[in-house]
Formats: structure tokens, sequence, C-alpha cells
């Protein structure tokens, strides 16, 4: 049977990972201990590059963060010549790679015969440096191709298709739309690219003299991978840029052998010429390969530039948060990740501003802070964040209510600063609680069996006692933090044995029953808690983990404005879904029992393209089975009915009612019973009022302190009811023009849209009716804008939509909240002009006696 007995006595395996700071090198005997590694730390040992982190930031382009190809070139000689005094390279018989992922590299034309025709007399440099059509090379850290990700996402279907296609809905980082924005903004340099590399595939390229293959596991993180038949996906192929497959070469298993090492390698550095180069691929799948991650139940955290959460499982399950993966060293499973931008550079931010610039200081300060802070949670971005999507900016709350074991109960204020020891504890527990509480909604094991922690900050112990805490489960940590470099030599091993072999073995055959006898072994470094007060603290701590999921504790965030107006999901509409767990909200229900039409697929992006899908199905039912795929933590139904038949009994079910598109008797009606929150999207004619909640009670923050404020609202009928010559005298023409409209399709029994252009003269008889019974001045409601709303119809607008929704949905938040100023209380917006406006409509005075 294959294992680790077959590989060859005395043999070694090398290991790269070339990451965003450093290349490093870890070598494996063939009883898989580590007998030598090496590091090249790019901004100390290359200074001529003058990159700060591995990396440049371009002024000029707002989240555009990329390295110098060429850095990572030399940056290899220089660490095989390091390495050289330590190891002799001729007993390395397979050599394999890790390299950040979603990186890329544009090869131009003719490249190729340049890579097979090195001349060992010469240094790599300086034959290689003029193979690129762009020097510049596109890394995780960039978030400047939010455009070319929509257009992505639209063009398959929308975010959620394109995730169950490619295992990711469109990230500003990943390769595709990094590609997309070339080919868009430097059409030159696409056009001139011969093949596209990722960091992973292009130091393969290198060290076998030409182009490697993608892996299918870093391939994954392109949202250009079919998932499932792990092939290129033509329908996001053609989405991106014209002529991709050509430029991308064929997919290959993460074990395959990319060839035999180039004799460049074997005249200048005497490697053996039947050395095999194994497949490289990303760093957290060498990271999953490298801690022998094979138990479902098991999660590893890195912790480095970027911090990660991951997992293996035998089903690929994507959804618009996380990522799938296939299994680099398993072909029928698929890994499962969360990546976070803002791991050990924030965290060293902050010792740096608060602990004297000492890990020492840092990790005191940590250890002498209670756990939860005393309630002071933040949440700190150096860079636009990942998960959630937030932008750049430091977020601290002081929380008040954790006694009380109820996240509805949880009172929180924004502070602008923590002394420094509570920075300290608030970073840490900050990052932890969002891990835990996006792994939960991502269906991974809460609590896991156990946590494997790697990456630099995986050797302070402080970190991970917070880690243990607040995850609940022990804590393991491997021999070496650097586990990419690790996995890629283990992976070298592997890959080695299943060209051996001539099929693939189970990686597992290398070390199973001798694990403590390798340098893979983990060993406990913080054991779970298991007092009665632990587990009441890891109560009120998944109560804050909720909280941070959408980065917030319960809303309210600068100025009034609510966090998950901040926390896009995808869009507005999912940003206010996104919220609603966290608020309270159990369940949601629609009503509208209308077919849906082509009209419908244009406006509507809840609406399948299917035509299999959406059929003879009304709009509740159809977007009711989208809505469920964006967050199983909310109860979705739909309700079967004539909204205008409903009665008081029904209502009484719900705490918040919406109507939309429903006629003046309608709303009336429903008012009446009930209603909260009403609105209206009727012809191009767009309104929101806020009614019937007579005395509503909501914190305000004038400045950084809460205060409770109270409003008093006008019924619906109370407040269409004024006298016109009673409003203030700057109301907008469009309230005038909508009563008008309202009142002419209620006498005529109309439905709202049903009143067209051909209905003009009846329409502005009524306005001039109108106007003398209220003394206004027919001036005051131009006929045009009257024809200009009557010409709309029925059509709706997108834009239009997504604004006033945009607006609904923070007024619902608010509501549920009672945190932020409530609209008070009719909202317009014309979409001529691109102008909102809010009208407040007083009470009216009670009559005279």
């Amino acid at each position: 049977m294959a294992g680790r007995g077959s590989l060859p006595e005395g043999s070694l395996f090398l290991g790269f990972d070339s990451s965003t700071q450093s290349l490093k090198a870890t070598v494996l005997n063939n009883e898989l201990a580590i007998v030598a590694s090496e590091i090249v730390n790019f901004d100390s040992e290359l200074p001529h590059y003058k990159t700060e982190g591995g990396v440049y930031r371009d002024s000029t382009d707002d989240g555009h963060i990329f390295s110098p190809t060429i850095m990572w070139v030399e940056a290899l000689e220089l660490l095989l010549e390091k390495l050289k005094p330590k190891i002799n390279f001729s007993k390395v018989v397979a050599i394999s790679g890790s390299g950040q992922q979603h990186g890329s590299v544009y090869w131009k034309k003719g490249s190729q015969a340049v890579l097979s025709s090195l001349e060992p007399s010469k240094s790599l440099l300086l034959q290689i440096k003029d193979a690129f059509s762009t020097m510049k090379s596109p890394i995780w850290m960039d978030s400047s191709t939010t455009k070319q990700c929509r257009e992505i996402e639209n063009a398959v279907g929308g975010a959620l298709e394109l995730a169950k296609l490619t295992g990711s809905r469109a990230y500003e980082r990943f390769t595709g739309p990094q590609i997309r924005k070339i080919y868009q903004t430097e059409p030159n340099v696409y056009e001139d690219t011969e093949r596209i590399s990722l960091v992973s595939s292009f130091m393969a390229s290198i060290l076998v003299g030409c182009y490697a293959s993608i892996d299918e596991t870093d391939g994954a993180g392109m949202s250009l991978m079919d998932i499932n038949q792990r092939t290129w996906s033509n329908t996001v192929l053609e989405a991106t840029a014209p002529g991709l497959e050509a430029k991308l070469g064929n997919l290959a298993p993460a074990y395959a052998t990319a060839g035999q090492i180039a004799p460049y390698f074997v005249e200048r550095f005497q490697f053996d010429k039947n050395c095999l180069v194994i497949q490289w691929s990303g760093d957290n799948p060498n990271s999953l390969a490298g801690l022998t991650l094979n138990t479902p139940g098991d999660l590893a955290i890195s912790l480095g530039t970027s911090d990660t959460v991951f997992g293996i499982t035998a089903e690929a399950k994507p959804s618009l948060e996380g990522h799938v993966f296939p299994n680099p060293v398993e072909p029928d499973g698929y890994m499962v990740m969360l990546c976070y931008k803002n791991g050990s550079l924030t965290r060293e931010d902050v010792r740096n501003r608060c602990a004297e610039k000492s890990w020492d200081v840092f990790n005191n300060y940590l250890e002498k802070t209670a756990p939860l802070n005393g309630g002071k949670l933040g949440f700190y971005y150096k860079d636009h964040e990942i998960l959630p999507p937030l932008p750049v900016g430091f977020h601290r709350y002081a929380v008040e209510n954790l006694d009380d074991a109820s996240s509805d109960n949880l009172i929180e204020r924004e502070v602008a600063e923590f002394d420094p020891p509570s920075e300290v504890r608030a970073i840490i527990e900050g990052q932890m609680l969002s891990m835990r509480g996006h792994a939960e909604r991502f269906g991974m094991p809460n609590p896991p069996k156990r946590i494997i922690a790697t990456g630099g900050a995986s050797s302070n112990e402080s970190i991970l006692k917070s880690i243990a805490q607040i995850f609940g489960c022990p804590v393991f940590t491997v021999q070496r933090p650097d586990s990419a470099s690790l996995g890629a030599a283990l992976r070298a091993a592997h890959g080695w044995l299943c060209n051996a072999e001539g099929s693939f073995v189970p990686i597992s055959c290398l070390y199973e029953g001798n694990l403590e006898k390798t340098s893979l072994g983990s060993k406990l470094a913080v054991p779970a808690g298991d007092k009665e007060e632990d587990r009441e603290l890891l109560k009120k701590r998944g109560i804050r983990a909720l909280a941070a999921m959408d980065g917030s504790v319960g809303g309210g965030g600068a100025e009034g404005e609510l966090t998950a107006q901040e926390t896009a999901l995808y869009d507005r509409q999912i940003r206010v879904w996104g919220s609603m767990p966290r608020r309270g909200v159990g369940s949601l229900s629609l009503m509208d029992d209308h077919m849906v039409t082509q009209d419908d697929l244009n406006v509507n992006f809840l609406n399948p393209l299917d035509e299999s899908i959406y059929g003879g199905r009304s709009r509740a039912e159809v977007c009711c089975e989208s809505l469920k795929d964006f967050n199983p933590m909310v109860r979705v139904s739909d309700e079967k009915g004539d909204p205008s038949l409903i009665d008081g009994e029904f209502l009484d079910r719900f705490d918040i009612v919406v109507v939309s598109g429903a006629s003046l008797k309608t709303k009336l009606w429903v008012v009446f019973q009930v209603l909260l929150v009403t609105f209206s999207c009727l012809k191009g004619r767009d309104t929101k009022n806020s009614a019937s909640c007579l005395h509503f009670c909501f914190q305000k923050k004038p400045g950084r302190e809460t205060e409770q404020q109270e409003l008093t609202y006008p019924s619906l009928q109370e407040a269409i009811s004024v006298p016109w010559n009673n409003l203030p005298r700057k109301m907008t023409e469009l309230y005038f023009a909508m009563r008008v409209l309202e009142n002419y399709e209620l006498s005529e029994g109309r439905s709202p849209g049903e009143t067209t252009l051909s209905d003009t003269p009846a329409v502005l008889a009524r306005m001039k009716d109108m106007c003398d019974k209220m003394s206004l001045h027919e001036s005051k409601i131009p006929s045009a804008l009257v024809e200009r709303l009557l010409a709309a119809g029925k059509k709706e607008h997108p834009p239009v939509c997504a604004i006033l929704g945009g607006i609904l949905g923070q007024e619902v938040i608010k509501s549920i909240s009672c945190k932020g100023d409530p609209i008070k209380n009719f909202f317009y917006f014309d979409a001529a002009d691109g102008k909102g406006v809010i009208e407040d409509i007083p009470t009216p005075p009670p009559p005279a006696n």
C-alpha cells in the first residue's frame, strides 16, 4: 500500500509560499520532518522596489492595490541562494508551492519562448523582466473593481446565480473582475497578453520553463470556473472579456504534475533533472493541507495579512457570503472559507498606537482586561473590508445591558475612543466575534470540535485564549505558524506519490497513524472552558457575535445612519434583508397574486430569468423562493388573497405592514387597521408616508450622546384631508398632483396606473375643480407635470425603485429598532431632476366649538 514508506530514502520535498509580504520556503525529508526553512521579506530585503507591506497603493485610483511582478522573480532567485548552503538541491525530488490567492500576472506575446530558453549563466530577473504586458500585478487587497463585479453578476442572472455557478459571488479581489477591468481600461495590455497566470501558476511556470496550468482549487477564486464541473464556465468567460479562455489555458487538479524542473535550475542550482514540479495552489488551500485538516467538525483560522476561517465539506453549498473551493487534497470534496482583509496589519496598527509598538505591552493589556471588555466593542477597517463589505474607518461602541442575555435589550452608543487596554481587547474581540458570527451563518460547525490556528499571530497565546473563549472550543497550533509553505512541501510529497502510483492516492496515507512523528502534528495550545461561568460567557458572546456579523451592535452608525445601510451584501435590498435577524425579525410575508410578466423581469432582480421557473406563478410566490436563499434565519412565506379584502384580524398577525402599488381606498383601509409604514410607487409617482404611528418613540444621537425622542403623526386620512391653503407655502408640486390623480382614480374605480394620457382632459378638469375648492391657484400644479405622470402608466423605473426601496428599508429598520430619526411624514422623489424632498404634513387642528 502506498504511503510515507514509498517516498525515496534521503529524498527532500521543497515547498514555497509566495505571500503578500514575503517568499518563504520549507523543506521536508522523507519522514516528513522539517529540515530547513528560509524567508525573503520584500520590504526589507528588496528595498529598491519601495513597497509597503509588499504592495503599492495607487493614490489616483481608489482601492487599486498591486505588487511589482518582477519583485517576485527576484525574490525566488534570492531565496534559492539563501537555501543553497542549507540543503543539497540534488536530493529534492519534488517541489510545489503556495501563492497569495487571486493575484494575477500578464505574460505578453512571445513569453513562452523566453521561458523555455533561459540561460543558466544569467539571472532570472534580467531574462524575464521584459516578458510582461503590464508590470503591475493586481492582488487580493485590491477593491477597485466594484463596477466589473456588478457587470459580471448581472450577466449571469445575479450574485446568487454566480455563487451557485462558481462557488462565490463576484468580489473585487477576484481575478475575473480584475481581468475585466484591464480589458476595459487598458485594452492594449489585454490584447498584448498571451497568457494570464495566477501567482501560483506564475511561479510554477518559471520552475518548469513553460506556462503551467492553473489548478482547480486556486482557479475557483477567479469567478470564472464552474465549481461542480471544474472547467471554465463559458457563460462567465463571455461576461468577462473576449477570447479569455485561450489566455487562461487548461485547468489541472492540485495533485497533478506541472512538469519536470527546467534545465535552468538544473545547471544553475544543481537540481536533479527528474525533479518534479507539482501544481502550485493558493495559500489557503495549502494551509488546509499543511494543517492536515480532514475532519468536517474542525475549523482552521489563519491569522496573517488577511485572516481566514476555513474547513472542509463533502457538498458544495455556495451562498452570498464566503467561498467554496475544490478541496486541494481530496478530488471529490470541497473547502469552505471566509476571508477578512483587515488582519495582522490592522492589529499592528493598534499595537503601534496603543501599546508602545510592543507585542509584550499589547498582550499585557489583553490579559488585564476582562472578557467582553466591559461592553466595549470595536470594528477596525484600515482597508476596505471584504466581510462585511465596509469602507475604511474605525467604529467603537459601548454596549449596555450585557448582563441581560438577550439581543433585544442591548443598548449601544457610539464613542470616539477607548483607553489603550480597551482598544487592544476591542480589536481582538471584534475580529473574532465577526469570524464566529459569519462562520455560523455560513453553516460551519458551531461550536467546532477544535480550531487549528496558523499564521504569524498563532504564536500569540493571548490572542489564542480569546479565540478559545469566543468560539467555545479548544485551540491547537502546529509546529510552524507558516502552514502554507509547510502544506506546499507536503503537497509536493503527495504529488510525487500520486505520480509514482499513476493515480490519485489519499494524502492521509502519508501521515495516518504516525502524525506525531512528523512535523505536521498539532498540539493543544488553549483548552475550552467548561465551567458554568464559561458557558454563560459564551452565551453572551453569541449575542455579540450576532451584532458583529454586520459590523455593528444594534444599529445607528455615524450621524444617525443605520449600519445596515453600509453593509452591502449585494445591493440595498439585500443590506436591509441581512440586517433583519439581529433586529428581531423572525418572519416576512409577501402578498401579491399578480402573475410574473416580462416587465417584472426587467425591474425586479428577485425574479429568475428562466421561464420554466416563473411561468404561471405569482410575484409573491417566485420572490419568496429567491428571498429564502438570501437568509435562512428569516422565515419567508407568501400569502394568498386580495390586499383590498383583508381584515383587521389578518393584519394583527404582523408588527409592520408595507403597502405598495395599492389604490388609495386600500391604503386607507389598511392604515385604519394597523399600519405603521405605507409605501406607494404608482406609475412613476413615488411617495412614502409614515402614518397612524401617532406617538413614535426613538433614540436620537444629536452629538455623541443618545437621547429619547417622540414624534406625533397624523393618520394618513388626516394628512391628506388637510386643506391645501393650510399647507406650507413651498409644498412640492408632486404632493398636489398625486392627490389629484388619486382622487380621480378613486372616483372612477380604477387601479393605480390605469389612468393614461387619454384621460388628460378629465384629470385636468378634476384638478381645476379641486383647486377651486381648496383655494389653490392652478399654477401650483403644472399641467406638464400631470401629463408626465400620466404618461408613465404602470411602468416601473428600476433606478427610482432602488432609491425608494432603500429609503423604505431604512424606515422599516428604524421602526423595528426605534433608532434613528424617522421620516415625518411624506417623501417624494422626482426622477426628472433626481431630487427627493420630505414634506411634514401637520396634524389638523381640532374643529372649532
